[in-house]
């Protein structure tokens, strides 16, 4: 389990669940602000915020909620609900960390998950050259931690149940309507044996790739910092130009990221136009103007 500062304090995503009321009881010293988003999609969603409140309310910890309305979640470019929820609940963070200046987050994602998000993105064929989830990351100027992800799901479970700590079970983890979910319902058959192989067939791809991520990584923030200068893209070899491509439309939140998209907004940038725009989503388009771009709201 990750080492945690003593002396710092985090504000941590708690939904009610098993492990992220494992989360919160292991780390309470630390945890300053608790921050829960209600979606109100379910019948037992008021329990789960009832759950978490109540543990705050008993160990004196500061809690933010947040009511994702529909009108909150329509202000994001996307058909896709659980990809407005995940960016409407990101900049709730990020807002709630610059409330009370604290701007580390523990997130309470496990080695579960690790494997399941590996497992999708092996089977899109993703660019992505770190299967899994990350140890830590930014969302713009919040710093999130995932001090969870050596543990199993099912170790998290026995964790609550053992210090009789309360959560609640979300039922819509057992819709096979979403990939994930049918995803989590077949790993949880799996043995031990199959399961820790899988983990470290991903951990040693992540390891073989370290060297080429911090190239493109340089590169990506290098491009960033220089406001996305054009010029300074252009400079770079065709195959990192597609990398860094491809993470700027993660970070930016474009979804449905194709080859063929990639090359597209490759040969805009490339052509000898200073001026240009093109769409990326319903809501936004992409901006070259005077050597540089940006991603603008498309005016409807």
């Amino acid at each position: 389990m990750q080492n945690v500062t003593n002396n710092r304090q985090y504000l941590a995503a708690v939904s009610g669940g098993p492990d992220s009321m494992a989360m919160l009881d292991i780390f309470k010293k630390n945890i300053k602000i608790v921050c829960h988003v209600n979606y109100h999609k379910r019948d037992s969603a008021k329990r789960d915020e009832t759950i978490v409140m109540q543990f705050c309310k008993h160990y004196n910890i500061i809690f933010e909620k947040l009511d994702a309305t529909k009108k909150l979640l329509a202000q994001y470019d996307s058909n896709n609900f659980q990809t407005c929820a995940r960016m409407l609940r990101y900049d709730f963070f990020n807002k709630i960390a610059k409330k009370y200046k604290i701007n580390h987050l523990f997130v309470a994602h496990n080695k579960d998950d690790f494997v399941e998000t590996a497992m999708m993105q092996k089977a899109r064929r993703s660019m992505t050259l770190f299967f899994g989830i990350l140890p830590s990351q930014t969302w713009k100027d919040l710093i999130i931690e995932r001090p969870l992800l050596s543990k199993r799901k099912k170790d998290l479970l026995t964790y609550c149940d053992r210090k009789h700590i309360p959560y609640g079970i979300d039922e819509t983890n057992f819709d096979d309507h979403y990939t994930r979910n049918a995803l989590r319902k077949e790993i949880t058959k799996w043995t031990d044996k199959k399961f820790n192989a899988k983990f470290l067939e991903f951990k040693k791809h992540n390891v073989a790739h370290t060297k080429l991520r911090n190239t493109i990584d340089r590169a990506y923030h290098k491009w960033r910092e220089g406001r996305w200068d054009v010029k300074l893209f252009q400079r770079r070899n065709h195959q990192l130009q597609i990398y860094i491509l491809y993470r700027f439309l993660v970070d930016n939140n474009i979804h449905k990221i194709s080859s063929a998209k990639i090359k597209l907004i490759q040969q805009f940038l490339l052509c000898a136009n200073k001026r240009g725009t093109l769409r990326m989503g319903r809501q936004q388009i992409l901006m070259k103007d005077k050597g540089y771009i940006c991603l603008k709201k498309k005016l409807v």
